[in-house]
């Protein structure tokens, strides 16, 4: 079964240069959006699809249209008419498997196969053609059979696949209907049957008409239209196969249903006809799909398969997608400053991470956070950093993990940054941090953290004025109940009358016992939490902050605007 073994683009819309080599079964392009990803199936289907596009200078990289547009697909594992060395002789290159490169001609230990390429001049003009050196310096025809051509097509399904359940030239279920031979004499009777069974007595409104055209034919001698009568017309009642298609048993046509539905029912179709069309282009194959028939999908694509199935290229924003195929069958996407756009490949090292924080795969950076008070401080800092007119870290494409604790929360930090992520870490300090936390640092990565000995909520009691302090009680009673907090402040040694001070006029005496009764009665373990304390208390007093806190904030903002976009930090 025909295969894209690589693929080269330059100078197209966001990509300035890719060079990558899918494998066959399924491969699902990962990462943060506007990267490219859907632009690398857009060339495939300009290279291998059944369409002819036109271009305009929009579709240059940066409208650079002095660089032509150049879209190279490479296809191995060819039929055997394609191997006929009559026609194609000049045109069969070598693939290595091993090394994943490309020859120009074949040779012992490579694959035969051959490359099909669009050329997009500055006129805007695109050019179709087999590629080699020695076609070009030989100036031999590149043109390539249809039928030759449909062998290796590849097929694009995106959000509009209404054609694919209806009998059209290039649907699923035509191919499956094999040579459809009679099918042209049945759409004829269909049009005679429609149009004998209409008279003028199915549309009322239409009889005026025809009386008055009756008598102008008498009153100005047109003998012909004396007895003129309203009927479908041949020429314009044209049952083409388009006009057959799927429908439900309430004879609704099944292209009427939902998004998801519909793509569902065609990527099926698609799989069953493989043969025919070896290449699938799935663009967000999630999209209006449930979780369980997203997984269902998956499958039916043979995610679980080994045996040769059709390849499949697919792009993705959805966890479930990643925690249903393996490490090898994904492709993140990254882009450097000039847009060189890279798909790397994962291995088994990432697949516990895929399984534990899948979506983390989806974002530009990540930041690993000891554990979910810190993860909702760092929301709520995102939240006024949004409301003073600052970049989201949505917007940056900076997700915040969950590292559940000192010393995994360094362990997961450095199996991101191996993973090629660019990652940062955020932990407290009330014991020392592991050994492999100097390992993630010797690889450049940066460690937020506060003052020795001191956790997140030592940081909070000691950094706020003496004012704030009975907020952040006030927020614990809304959540555990002030019955609950009272007794958390008397386990260490407050009586009734100091805890009724402490409430209402804290002294800095109060920190230290404060940080220990909300450590103990877990105040502030949850993100929501978290999150409150950062939006409601910290932030209004933000420049009131004493101690490590304010700087550590100000540390990870800096590290923030790095992935800002030019321009915007």
């Amino acid at each position: 079964m025909a295969a894209i073994r690589h693929v080269e683009i330059c100078n197209f819309r966001g990509i300035a240069y890719l060079s990558w080599a899918p494998k066959e079964g399924i491969n699902a392009l990962i990462g943060p959006g506007d990267v490219g990803k859907s632009t690398v199936l857009e060339a495939i289907d300009l290279v291998l699809g059944t369409r002819r596009s036109t271009f305009t200078d929009t579709d240059f990289h940066c409208l650079n249209v002095e660089q032509p547009i150049s879209i190279e697909v490479t296809v191995g594992d060819l039929p055997r008419e394609l191997l006929d060395l009559e026609l194609y002789s000049a045109a069969i290159r070598g693939w290595s498997a091993v090394t994943s490169e490309l020859a120009d001609e074949p040779g012992e230990g490579l694959e035969p196969v051959i490359t099909l390429k669009v050329t997009v001049s500055e006129s805007c003009e695109a050019t179709w053609q087999l590629h080699s050196e020695r076609l070009a310096a030989n100036e031999l025809p590149r043109a390539m059979r249809n039928d030759h051509r449909a062998m290796i097509m590849a097929q694009r399904l995106g959000s509009a696949v209404g054609q694919h359940l209806a009998w059209g030239p290039t649907s699923s279920l035509s191919k499956l209907s094999g040579s459809g031979k009679g099918m042209g004499a049945a759409l004829a009777r269909a049009g005679r049957a429609a149009r004998d069974d209409f008279t003028v007595a199915d549309a009322p409104a239409l009889k005026p008409a025809v009386t008055a055209a009756q008598q102008v034919a008498r009153d100005l001698a047109v003998p012909a239209a004396l007895d003129a009568i309203a009927a479908l017309d041949p020429r314009s009642v044209n049952i083409s196969n388009g006009a057959i298609a799927l429908h439900g048993s309430n004879h609704v046509p099944l292209r009427a249903l939902g998004t998801g539905s519909s793509r569902l029912l065609a990527a099926g179709l698609q799989a069953k006809v493989s043969r025919s069309v070896p290449v699938l282009l799935l663009d967000e194959v999630e999209h209006g799909l449930e979780p369980h028939r997203i997984a269902r999908l998956l499958h039916y694509l043979g995610s679980k398969e080994t045996e040769s199935r059709p390849q499949v290229i697919m792009t993705t924003h959805s966890p479930v997608v990643l925690r249903e195929l393996s490490a090898e069958q994904l492709c993140v996407a990254r882009s450097d400053i000039g847009k060189t756009l890279r798909l790397e490949r994962f291995g088994e090292a990432e697949r516990g991470l895929l399984r534990t924080h899948a979506e983390a795969f989806l974002s530009a950076a990540i930041l690993v956070c000891e554990g979910p008070t810190e993860i909702g401080l760092m929301r709520g800092f995102d939240l006024f950093w949004s409301s003073c007119n600052q970049l989201s870290l949505a917007f940056l494409g900076i997700s915040l993990v969950d590292g559940k604790g000192t010393p995994n929360a360094q362990k997961t930090a450095l199996q991101f940054s191996a993973a090629g992520f660019e990652v940062a870490l955020l932990r407290d300090s009330d014991v020392p941090p592991p050994q492999n936390e100097q390992t993630f640092r010797g690889r450049g990565c940066p460690v937020f953290c506060w003052r020795d000995g001191h956790a997140t909520e030592n940081e909070l009691f000691d950094s706020l004025p003496p004012e704030a302090l009975p907020e952040l009680i006030a927020i614990a009673d809304k959540h555990h109940t002030s019955t609950v907090v009272d007794t958390n402040l008397g386990s260490h040694g407050l009586n009734k009358d100091s805890i009724t001070a402490l409430r209402t006029r804290p002294t800095d005496a109060h920190r230290s016992i404060l940080a220990k009764a909300a450590r103990s009665g877990a105040w502030f373990k949850r993100i929501d939490f978290g999150e409150e304390v950062a939006r409601e208390v910290v932030c209004p007093n933000f420049t009131s902050l004493t101690g490590q806190l304010p700087i550590t904030i100000q540390e990870i903002w800096t590290w923030t605007r790095r992935f800002a976009p030019p321009n915007d930090t």
